[in-house]
């Protein structure tokens, strides 16, 4: 019942069906953790004996948990000769009015519809108002609202446990039962700083009314999100025989079990800049649909050095990331069949492109790919072949008509006329739209002539140069900076597809080794620095070794960290070696001699801060953002200003009031793809005023400076994504209530380039205070 009132529901009555073309359709709109559960039953144990035990409350009553919504929906639902059907659904654990709705048909003259509703009770229930998620450091009082259904009034009780959460009173409480008047069972409770369990906190509260033993209870799991991001520092080192490399201790406080350090040590450079991408790719908190694809498509690709990057567990994880990108992905397909970065978004042949290689690598891992997406994503990129199509990046025809010739090649589909025009054309193509072209025709097996030609190509447009007499890659003659940001261009990636369409023509070409190793040390700590240029190196260099080839030598490492030694060993089967570190102190990495070549390590030291979310301060790297807080008063007052000036700063308000944010963006240049997210406290709610049950009072007063790419309310934050962010200033507007009372950590909000994260802006965090009314 409580979904269908989230809007208007559709008649039941067919007639108007015939007179009329109509299409089915399914809308589930979640209600929020409805607050009833299912039918209860007292467990009592049989036999004798069982009066003398002393159970607690919770373990006398039946817990509920599941408070999903419950929609069934079947439109082929078979009758037999009898005239009665049976369908069976599975209920949530909510005491609420199920809603039932049936049209029917015999033959093609007769019909009809039904309706009809469950009602499902207890006797005495207890429903959840507690937060939707919490952060460590959070303090509130964890209430839950106990009522009468059925029976006179009298005394009873109360009990609560809690999981990953502290109490800071008394577990048992005592009720004093009244007809028609809701209990409000308060328990004050603290997040502990780190949270002690995991991901998430239970919350289990039961209530009965002594006289009869009706009793109710429910079960309900809180997430805990961060209070504040992670510092995360990543250094890559040559380590040569017998000469110590020295890691710095972490100068500033570390909470007490969020140190994460870890060293990887390979003899081969390759294998590290591999574990470094693949690291950034897992890290990576944002989730458009490019970064999806990069990460997917890097997992398959990856799987035959799963053992020696250290990834053994990693086959759940590729195929929860496969499974979540088949299910994202028809939601990303615009009106013209092109795959957006975002839902709702204009779509591009670049990023189609990309998604129909992305399916093809999927198809051939094994995994089902929907053919009706897939023939139209590839119908949309032989329409994209076309000279004359208006929908491409401005400037980047070519570019993306060859991204479009690739795809289609691998996906079975090559189209020889518009690939003999762009080979003819090559002239006006780039680097990487040449190297695209000629993987095409390797694909198609079409390389003769005109392979050989744009071979000779890419290898005229790149830069080599002698060093203390050796020759070594010096660059590559496109300017990528001349090109539109929309299309990520890096020359990573170009490097990249320059590497695979030599190798696949050129196997033995001598010079090749040198692009190899290029692509290679223009890899860091943190990959090739971005999910699109780290899945092009990736990609490229999956291509060019095989597991076998990847085999060291044997040497030792000295770790030397509190004042104790560590021994590490690398051998030709083994050629890489791991070492987690759980100490802040200076590390020392020592090659032991007599090794006859480097090896190369990787250190990642990731840690949260000893001070909690609320004293971070503002940071200002190409991007300023600062944060305010607006009280809407009642009638035509002025809403009441409160500035985010310094961190730590408290502000107090009551339940019920409505919060106006307000955050202001400062864009000194025009960018692409920036996001700006501003994490919400746990006290208080988002109010969406897209939804179609909003009251009034979520329309803020101010409005937005330029409407976002994509924009996400969630539980716990706010976000905006533009893909084209002109140089500026702008204003965020939207609106939250303050609902539970307690004292909550409001971390700072966040200003960030997606494909460049040295460009950020942060504000200074805060703590929310939400007292109780009067």
């Amino acid at each position: 019942q409580a979904v269908l009132a989230l809007g208007k529901e559709r008649r039941l009555d067919p007639v108007p069906d015939f007179l009329a073309s109509v299409s089915s359709h399914l809308s589930v709109h979640d209600s929020r953790n409805l607050a009833f559960g299912a039918l209860a039953f007292a467990e009592y144990p049989g036999g004798d004996g069982g009066e003398s035990e002393d159970l607690g409350l919770l373990d006398r009553a039946t817990v509920r948990k599941n408070f999903k919504s419950v929609p069934y929906f079947n439109p082929a639902i078979l009758v037999g000769p009898e005239g009665k059907a049976v369908a069976t659904v599975q209920l949530s654990d909510d005491l609420t009015n199920f809603k039932l709705r049936a049209k029917v048909a015999s033959g093609e003259e007769r019909f009809g519809f039904g309706t009809g509703h469950l009602e499902v009770r207890l006797p005495v229930i207890v429903q959840p108002a507690l937060p939707r998620f919490v952060r460590p450091g959070d303090d509130f009082i964890a209430t839950a609202i106990g009522r009468l259904v059925e029976g006179a009034g009298g005394p009873g009780s109360a009990e609560i446990r809690a999981q990953g959460a502290e109490l800071k009173g008394p577990a048992q409480k005592q009720i004093d039962w009244v007809e028609g008047r809701p209990e409000r069972i308060s328990f004050p409770v603290h997040i502990p700083t780190p949270a002690s369990a995991g991901q998430s906190v239970s919350f289990k509260v039961a209530v009965l009314r002594a006289s009869d033993g009706a009793a109710d209870a429910f079960e309900v799991q809180l997430p805990i999100k961060d209070d504040r991001d992670r510092v995360i520092n990543r250094m890559i080192a040559e380590l040569k025989p017998g000469v110590p490399v020295s890691v710095p201790a972490i100068s500033e406080a570390v909470r007490a079990g969020t140190l994460d350090r870890s060293v990887f040590i390979a003899t081969q450079p390759a294998l590290v800049k591999m574990a470094a991408g693949l690291d950034f790719l897992l890290q990576y908190p944002y989730g458009c649909t490019e970064q999806q694809l990069s990460r997917a498509r890097t997992y398959l690709a990856l799987q035959k050095f799963r053992r020696l990057l250290r990834q053994e567990g990693s086959e759940k994880e590729t195929e929860r990331v496969v499974r979540h990108l088949m299910q994202w992905l028809p939601t990303s397909v615009d009106a013209n069949g092109l795959v957006s970065y975002w839902p709702g978004s204009p779509g591009h042949v670049s990023l189609t492109a990309w998604t129909v290689q992305f399916l093809v690598e999927a198809r051939r891992a094994g995994y089902e790919v929907d053919e009706r997406l897939f023939s139209r994503l590839t119908r949309s990129l032989e329409q994209a072949l076309r000279s004359d199509y208006s929908n491409f990046i401005e400037g980047e025809a070519f570019a993306e008509r060859t991204w479009a010739l690739l795809a289609l090649a691998q996906a079975g589909r090559f189209n020889t006329a518009y690939a003999s025009e762009l080979t003819r054309q090559a002239q006006y193509l780039n680097l990487e739209g040449v190297a695209l072209v000629l993987q095409s025709l390797v694909a198609a097996k079409q390389t003769s002539g005109a392979g050989e030609q744009l071979a000779r190509s890419l290898w005229d447009g790149i830069v080599f140069r002698l060093y203390q007499g050796k020759e070594t890659y010096g660059g590559l003659q496109d300017r990528p900076g001349d090109r539109n940001g929309l299309i990520l261009p890096t020359e990573t990636r170009t490097l990249g597809e320059v590497t695979k369409a030599l190798l696949q023509t050129q196997p033995k070409q001598p010079r090749l080794s040198l692009l190899v190793d290029a692509l290679v040390t223009t890899g860091r700590g943190d990959g090739w620095g971005t999910t699109n240029a780290n899945a092009a190196a990736l990609l490229a260099l999956a291509e060019t070794f095989q597991p076998e080839a990847m085999q060291g030598i044997s040497a030792s490492i000295r770790a030397h960290v509190d004042g104790r030694d560590q021994l590490l060993s690398l051998t030709p089967a083994s050629p890489a070696a791991y070492l987690a570190i759980g100490s802040p102190q200076a590390l020392q990495l020592t090659l032991q001699p007599p090794a006859t070549q480097p090896a190369v390590a990787r250190i990642v030291t990731s840690y949260v801060p000893a001070a909690d979310g609320s004293q971070a301060a503002s940071r200002a790297n190409g991007l300023v953002l600062s944060r305010e807080l607006l009280r809407i008063r009642e009638g035509t007052e002025p809403p009441e200003r409160l500035t985010l000036s310094e961190p730590g700063k408290s502000h107090v308000f009551t339940v019920g009031d409505v919060i106006e944010e307000h955050v202001q963006l400062v864009n000194p240049q025009a960018r692409n793809y920036v996001a700006v997210v501003v994490p919400l406290a746990a006290g208080v709610e988002s109010l969406n005023p897209g939804l179609a049950t909003a009251p009034p009072e979520a329309k803020p007063r101010g409005s937005l400076t330029l409407v976002p790419t994509y924009t996400s309310f969630m539980d716990d934050y706010a976000a905006f994504y533009y893909n084209t962010l002109p140089a500026g200033t702008y204003d965020f507007y939207f609106r939250t209530r303050a609902y539970t009372e307690g004292s909550f950590i409001q971390p700072p909000a966040k200003a960030e380039m997606m494909y460049d994260a040295a460009v950020v802006g942060t504000s200074n965090g805060a703590r929310i205070v939400v007292q109780g009314k009067e």
